[in-house]
């Protein structure tokens, strides 16, 4: 416009997908956004149903609502979309939608377990579990790299089929025999020895998610990540390594005597390709990123929590949170029929279990376009404690007690409704923090840590956040141990 003034500028307004309620909703939503060309989106569709809200328990509550609402629609599979912020949120509905046999695609992605850093681990478990897994052992040689090179694994390759060895038994070998020279044959000789140890520890009744917690930090996974990635992609990828953690944990649960083989078994049977036939109707997944330019009969976005969608780093910038409240706008816009949004009171996140805060998108929304359902898709009874709408989860004291019953209120942290809908200025606190430096983010799981009197460890899991987080720690020499960050003496090895 600057460059031709006299430029007439022409508003194309009318949208021909949607209904009038989802645009309304959808309106609302964007209209808080203030570096954009005023523009109100209107259509000649009928209005349509409300907008469904469903405020879930947990994220294993939030899947089970998604998996429902679909199971029991007379729509074809390939109606539904359900979009999500990041990468690792795929995990939980894909297990879902497996149990249900309910066929699905992941566009622009890989299924969870086939994502090659999730493949990795899986592969170290599995020898852990089977050491005569030839297949998987062939896989972690010299991953992370440990100057095993392309030369030294055909030499071993070869010994293992001319003496009809396994290939673990050919490792084994190494210690008497020169198969193989210099620094790749003091790498082998250490792999071997971690998983005889972290064998012993599965023998010995060690958790699955402890084992493999114990199998990021031995091989210092995440470091190799950070190093061989570009920083998104390294993100990514340590988000992925964390959802596998929370996956274990979330199956450890459910079972009353959790072990390894147990749970490959769970991931073999929810990876099967059964579902995988070209012909057939698909749910479709995808972050809400790869979603403009597409739309469905019914759309599902999920996880519109603070610190998730928006994301925290949002909140340093502006222009940042426009921008993810553009993604919003356009996951709303995906819908021709019907639109659902979820939240969680409580996620399970890069192994930290968090109380969270409802999206400041849910907030900008009106509530006569809203309706709570739960998980059958009806309204909720009184009994549930928020079937008034968002005026009692705002009013709602901000006590950990009340988890169970509604979100913690934002004014806790300092925040308005007015500031969460971007109608002042301020940068909004990441979720659970209480205005302290939140110092957990230094000792992620898997991390080394050195503790002044218990010595080496790893940390298996971080809960609660500021003042009040716990680190679940592995000491080499004493345990396990939960211990407050606030207090604890520790340094970090990694």
């Amino acid at each position: 416009e600057s460059d031709y003034p006299d430029a007439k500028v022409v508003r194309l307004e009318e949208n021909y997908r949607s209904t009038a309620t989802i645009l309304a909703a959808a309106n609302r939503v964007i209209a808080v956004n203030r570096k954009r060309k005023g523009k109100d989106l209107w259509t000649s569709n009928h209005s349509g149903d409300l907008v469904s809200l469903y405020l879930a328990a947990n994220e294993a509550d939030e899947c089970s609502y998604v998996v429902k609402r679909i199971s029991i629609s007379v729509r074809e599979p390939g109606d539904f979309a359900i979009f999500y912020r990041t990468n690792a949120q795929s995990r939980i509905f894909e297990e879902g939608l497996s149990r249900r046999a309910i066929p699905y695609t992941i566009v622009g992605g890989t299924k969870f377990y086939d994502r090659a850093e999730v493949r990795d681990l899986l592969a170290y478990l599995k020898v852990v579990n089977n050491e005569r897994d030839g297949v998987s052992l062939l896989r972690i040689l010299n991953i992370p790299t440990r100057g095993v090179g392309k030369t030294s694994i055909e030499q071993l390759q070869a010994y293992t089929e001319a003496h009809a060895l396994t290939l673990w038994e050919t490792l084994e070998r190494l210690q008497s025999e020169s198969l193989i020279r210099g620094g790749a044959r003091t790498s082998l000789l250490g792999l071997v020895d971690m998983v005889r140890q972290w064998r012993r520890d599965d023998q010995d009744g060690r958790r699955p998610s402890l084992l493999c917690a114990e199998i990021i930090a031995g091989i210092g996974f995440a470091e190799w990540l950070m190093k061989n990635n570009d920083p998104v992609q390294a993100q990514t990828r340590q988000e992925n390594i964390a959802e596998l953690l929370n996956a274990i944990e979330l199956w450890e649960d459910e079972q009353d005597k959790p072990t390894l083989a147990d749970f490959l078994e769970n991931v073999a049977l929810i990876n099967d390709d059964h579902l995988d036939g070209d012909e057939q109707s698909r749910v479709t997944l995808m972050t809400i990123h790869r979603a403009k330019g597409l739309e469905f009969n019914e759309v599902f976005l999920v996880g519109l929590e603070e610190g998730l969608f928006p994301g925290k780093r949002s909140y340093e910038k502006p222009e940042l949170l426009e921008e993810e409240r553009r993604l919003c706008y356009v996951g709303m816009t995906r819908a021709r029929q019907k639109l659902h949004m979820s939240a969680c009171r409580m996620r399970r996140l890069y192994g930290q279990t968090m109380d969270n805060r409802p999206s400041r998108f849910l907030l900008d929304i009106p509530l006569e376009l809203l309706k709570r359902e739960d998980r059958n898709g009806k309204v909720p009874g009184a009994a549930s404690g928020v079937s008034t709408g968002y005026e009692t989860i705002l009013s709602r004291p901000q006590k950990r007690s009340n988890r169970s019953t509604g979100f913690s209120p934002a004014r806790s942290s300092g925040l308005s409704k007015k500031t969460i809908s971007g109608e002042t200025s301020g940068v909004a606190a990441a979720p659970g923090e209480t205005g302290s430096a939140n110092t957990d983010i230094s000792f992620p799981p898997g991390c080394r840590i050195e503790h002044s009197v218990f010595g080496p460890g790893v940390v298996a899991g971080v809960k609660g956040s500021g003042d009040n987080t716990k680190l679940d720690i592995i000491f080499r020499d004493r345990g396990r141990k939960l211990l407050s960050l606030k207090i604890a003496s520790l340094r970090r090895l990694d």
